[in-house]
């Protein structure tokens, strides 16, 4: 089972794959289309994962780093994926 924190759209933690950062994105407020298309400039640096959350029709995207152990870098990763899609 993975430990997991939560704040307001914002998740992290770790699992048996390693650290993951998951951000919660309204598709009322913005586009999949946009969603998507910010979420690909992050697959450089970044595994990304997206998925609709049932529950609550959020879009969650998942963040896991390609290299390193530092998971302070997925939450940055998380805070400028949110800036961006502001572009």
């Amino acid at each position: 089972m993975a430990d997991v924190i939560s704040v307001s759209g914002y998740e992290d933690g770790s699992d048996v794959l390693g650290f993951f950062a998951r951000v919660s994105v309204d598709p009322s407020v913005f586009s999949e289309e946009a969603i998507i298309k910010t979420a690909y400039w992050f697959t450089d640096h970044y595994y990304l994962f997206i998925a609709r959350n049932a529950s609550t029709n959020m879009i969650e995207v998942e963040f896991r780093l390609k290299e390193g152990d530092e998971s302070g870098n997925l939450k940055v990763a998380c805070g400028e994926f949110h800036n961006s899609l502001l572009e």
